[in-house]
């Protein structure tokens, strides 16, 4: 049996005692076994009329199939936190992303979201549907952008493995969005409004190399001189795909992505609704700052990029199967590392959760 998902079938004697009595007398025994070995659990018969005859028929033979829905009776499984980082990151254990969560215990994720920013769930092997209904309770999910494997849908596909099923060339342009993505950047920073949040799932990891990592923009915003925090206060960035695209492969961007993708503007430092916390807001799509030269303007966020992703500032998350990794675009920027991309496969499957008041957003079905 699993606990809560799957059904017990349990056999038993019986010698023409009335059906309810058997049923009664095979709860309490098997509801004991449940308790000697510490599983709390209530035992539900699974009732429907033609079992019910199939049932009744059986043990008129001296035997009964009895079938049992067995689910958890223990304390409400409320997430446990576990640090990562001095400063932020957490490892989320006891708890399944496939379960039906009641409002409390989302409560507590969705505080814990707010308070570690990079949440970890080991062991959470989601298929694609309850990788997207997970990720709606945070909120609307974007439409992943013209482009991009997976465009129009809530999943980004990030792989490195052709039609084929082999893995691609080290130049082929599924190698080459990789390469982008080990930029410093916040998801979706390049759009009018910018996402919230995303979540990561590992489907096929390389032996080595490949991780993810997090640098916090709270830390850096509150590490930050004072003299720099006022020369950005209230800066506002240029943030355009293209920037980032541009510097690692000029042939990545596509006609269609710049006519789709135009530049936007976001202030360089922005406020977290749910804590108060302030968070730098820059990235490897930003490319200028309103009212400041270009040479003066790209030096600074180049500067500032380094400032906020020092050693000491960053959470490196070395993936296994069915890793899934949610994180806070308000409050981190991120980078995948480097790895055998011409030898070792890697597939991972990302949804995007929206910016409030987006209107790039898949509908639910």
């Amino acid at each position: 049996h699993t606990m809560g998902q799957s059904v017990t079938i349990s056999y038993v004697k019986c010698h023409d005692r009335p059906i309810g009595e058997i049923f009664e007398n095979a709860e309490s025994q098997i509801e004991a076994a449940f308790e000697s070995h510490a599983a709390h659990a209530s035992l539900k018969p699974l009732y429907d009329p033609a079992g019910e005859r199939l049932r009744t028929s059986l043990a008129k033979q001296g035997h009964l199939f009895i079938y049992f829905k067995v689910q958890s009776k223990r304390a409400k499984m409320m997430p446990t936190f576990e640090p990562l980082h001095p400063r932020f990151g957490a490892r989320v254990t006891d708890f399944d992303l496939r379960g039906d969560l009641d409002d409390e215990t989302f409560a507590a994720l969705r505080q814990g979201f707010a308070e570690y920013s990079v949440l970890v769930f080991p062991d959470q092997p989601l298929s694609d549907e309850e990788h997207i209904a997970f990720s709606r309770r945070l909120g609307p999910l974007e439409a992943t952008k013209v482009g991009s494997y997976g465009a129009g849908t809530p999943l980004v596909i990030l792989s490195n493995v052709g039609e084929d099923g082999k893995v691609v060339p080290d130049a082929h342009k599924l190698n080459l969005v990789h390469k982008a993505n080990s930029l410093w950047h916040s998801d979706s920073s390049f759009k009018p409004v910018a996402a919230l949040a995303s979540m990561l799932s590992a489907k096929t990891v390389p032996p080595e190399g490949g991780e993810t990592e997090y640098a916090s923009m709270i830390a850096a915003w509150e590490d930050l001189p004072e003299s720099t925090k006022a020369k950005i206060e209230n800066r506002i960035a240029v943030h355009h795909f293209a920037t980032s695209r541009n510097n690692t492969d000029k042939r990545l961007m596509t006609k269609a992505e710049y006519n789709e993708l135009p530049p936007v503007e976001h202030p360089m430092v922005r406020e977290i609704p749910e804590t108060g916390k302030r968070a730098l807001y820059v990235g490897s799509h930003a490319g200028a700052i309103i009212g400041m030269p270009d040479e003066d303007a790209q030096p600074l966020i180049a500067e500032l990029i380094e400032f906020a992703t020092r050693p000491e500032n960053v959470y490196t998350h070395k993936w296994s199967e069915n890793d899934a990794v949610l994180w806070d675009n308000r409050a981190v920027v991120h980078r995948g590392r480097p790895f055998a991309r011409d030898k070792h496969a890697r597939v991972m499957i990302r949804t995007t959760i929206a910016g409030a008041g987006s209107t790039d957003i898949v509908e639910a079905a």
